[in-house]
């Protein structure tokens, strides 16, 4: 994820700007085996060897209001399944229309996997009651049978893509949505106790409440504060050096820094901030590319593939417009039409459904396209204003201060524009912007041991003095989080209790 606070926590922000992040997963290390439950909603658990859940992660809005205020941590899978269970029904969400449940394990041998999610299925049917009919299926959902193959296709020359099970599909979908720098080809390549144990670590930081809307408050609210500070305070760091640079034309003068470390730390921190602005932008056009509704004759061909009836078609029509039509509400359909079948049906359907899968792929990869310019277009603009920030910053008289620094900036910014034309311009942008960050903390831990104890001090004191001068922004910026905070917690609380007291 993008992280929008480590360098303004690095130059010495108050303790007050240290947001208070749930901790979803404990036992950091331990983690050995993923579970993925879908009755919509859509949730993970991460095991550890004994079958103990260590974290829960909700996939989507309807699993963030099933797990809100609830904590399976601690709890063996079959009693973290039962649970689910209890709440799927209380909350309405396994239904006569919806009494599909799909499971998926990963990590375990074929018999430890089987004997695991008989026990799953156990707790769904005790939860059931008597006389109602779940189906169980570990054929995935459909959208994620859509993805693979799509994935496959494109990766054909990739061993380690094309034996992807889709259990272990799942688990890369689930650890890159957790870290955006996650690319499928190095994903692919991990084992499975590898990729839990990242999802695991990453699942730290998640917020129980960050729905979108949260998500979206959060960022604007950070944008306004982080651009105005995070300048001021990166360029303090450049005083000592610039005074030592101008006292050096003094005779006899003898220079105290042979590295102009507050320019390099200056060239790394203003492109983040130009590289957090261009992602800012990719991200909200990727939002809006979520949104692009899919053809008529898409629909139609779903229809006559589901063979519906007069009625079933006006309905589906109805659903998917009233939910806008998208990708994603398609999917949604599907993913409740494929779980609510049997297996036999399933396999039965096989031919129609893989004709299905890639009449939708064709309208996800439309999407998919616009979205990939995006994030190449953000990977253009960092090295173009890269190449500027660096001729701005770093004048020809002082380049041989960091002459070393400079070759790495070269390449790196040679290598930004080689990624434009990767197959995965989004991973590339966000490790980018991590590479850039990690950069900028190392040349600021080099600036606290190379600077005198005098100019260290009067760095301290500058900061300080801005941290109270804008005190009024820093608490506009926490009134802001707290409000997306305590919106994000009533809008999930209501949703509960709408579907607890229908």
């Amino acid at each position: 994820m993008k992280k929008k606070f480590a360098l303004l926590m690095a130059a010495g922000l108050s303790g007050a700007m240290m947001l208070s992040l749930a901790t979803a997963c404990g036992d950091k290390g331990k983690a050995a085996y993923y579970v993925g439950i879908d009755v919509n909603p859509s949730l993970s658990l991460v095991l550890d060897k004994n079958d103990t859940v260590i974290c829960a992660i909700a996939n989507n809005e309807d699993a963030q209001v099933l797990l809100y205020d609830e904590n399976l941590e601690g709890m063996s899978a079959e009693e973290a399944a039962q649970r689910i269970a209890e709440l799927s029904f209380e909350l309405g969400y396994l239904n006569e229309d919806n009494h599909g449940v799909n499971i998926t394990i990963e990590g375990k041998s074929e018999r430890a996997a089987e004997k695991l999610e008989n026990k799953i299925q156990k707790s769904f049917v005790a939860s059931a009651g008597e006389g109602f009919a779940l189906t169980f299926t570990s054929q995935g959902t459909f959208s994620a049978n859509r993805e693979l193959e799509a994935l496959k296709a494109e990766y054909s020359a990739n061993a380690s893509i094309q034996e992807l099970t889709l259990g272990k599909f799942e688990l890369i979908v689930e650890a890159q949505r957790a870290d955006n720098t996650l690319s499928v080809e190095v994903a692919a390549e991990m084992d499975v106790s590898e990729l839990v144990n990242r999802l695991a670590d990453a699942a730290e930081t998640i917020e129980p409440y960050a729905t979108a809307a949260y998500d979206a408050a959060k960022t604007a609210a950070a944008r306004i504060y982080y651009d105005t500070k995070s300048q001021l305070l990166d360029s303090i760091w450049l005083a000592p050096y610039n005074a030592d640079a101008v006292a050096s034309l003094i005779p006899g003068y003898t220079r105290k820094y042979s590295i102009n470390y507050g320019l390099v730390y200056n060239v790394y921190t203003a492109s983040a901030r130009t590289l957090n602005a261009a992602l800012d932008v990719a991200e909200a056009a990727e939002r809006k590319a979520e949104q692009t509704a899919v053809s008529d004759a898409t629909l139609n061909a779903v229809a006559d593939t589901l063979r519906l009836t007069d009625d079933e078609r006006e309905a589906f029509f109805a659903e998917v417009a009233q939910n806008g039509k998208t990708v994603a509400v398609l999917d949604e359909y599907l993913n409740r039409y494929f779980k609510n079948m049997t297996e036999e049906e399933l396999a039965a359907a096989k031919a129609e459904w893989n004709e299905l899968m890639q009449e939708v792929q064709k309208e996800a990869d439309r999407i998919d396209a616009l979205i990939a310019d995006e994030y190449k277009a953000a990977l253009n603009k960092l090295a173009i204003d890269t190449k500027a920030i660096v001729s701005d910053l770093i004048p020809d008289r002082v380049k041989d201060t960091v002459g070393e620094y400079l070759t790495e900036l070269e390449t790196l910014i040679q290598e930004i524009e080689s990624a434009v034309d990767g197959k995965e311009p989004k991973p590339a942008t966000y490790a980018t912007l991590e590479v850039f960050e990690n950069r900028a903390d190392e040349i600021l831990g080099k600036m606290r041991t190379d600077l005198t104890e005098e100019d260290l001090q009067s760095v301290e004191n500058a900061q300080a003095a801005i941290d109270k001068l804008l005190s009024a922004a820093e608490e506009k910026f926490q009134t802001a989080i707290a409000d997306a905070e305590r919106l994000a917690r009533e809008h999930l609380e209501a949703l509960k209790a709408a579907r607890t007291n229908p």
